[in-house]
């Protein structure tokens, strides 16, 4: 009798769960499915570029751990992408505004320096500012708030 009545309240507190921690589940679910493309990619050789140090912490804090380097630089990137020579390149900048702007300047400054330069992830991921996602380094906390 006990064990059956602690079993409906835990499922009970389950699906109270479930449904309140997963108003975003979607988006969730979206993010997580970014990130384990990233994640991929980076292991397949892809180079991923980003503003800062809390930028690049907050990717390998997310298990994305290829060559990822911070966008000081113009001269200071053209250097180490000749050096390390990818065949694809992803700008993962801020969604906000200075972000956009690097993100645009960055992909023309580089082009012929990979077959690909790429701005798919930036694009679909600004789509979750509305969730305040602005910066990558938020990404891991913002994927944390949405399971609480």
């Amino acid at each position: 009798m006990i064990s059956h009545l602690l079993y409906t309240i835990v499922v009970v507190i389950c699906e109270v769960t479930t449904t309140k921690k997963h108003k975003h589940a979607q988006e969730y679910e979206e993010i997580v499915e970014i990130v384990k493309r990233m994640v991929r990619e980076s292991e397949e050789g892809s180079l991923i570029i980003v503003e800062g140090e809390r930028d690049l912490k907050a990717l390998r804090s997310l298990g994305i751990n290829g060559d990822i380097l911070i966008y000081r630089s113009r001269r200071d990137l053209l250097d180490k992408i000749n050096m390390l020579r990818p065949a694809h390149i992803i700008l993962l900048l801020d969604m906000d505004h200075e972000g956009e702007e690097k993100a645009l300047y960055l992909k023309k400054f580089l082009e012929g320096s990979a077959e690909k330069i790429d701005l798919t992830y930036w694009n679909t991921l600004r789509k979750f500012r509305r969730l305040g996602l602005t910066t990558i380094e938020s990404l891991p906390k913002i994927l944390d708030n949405m399971v609480k």
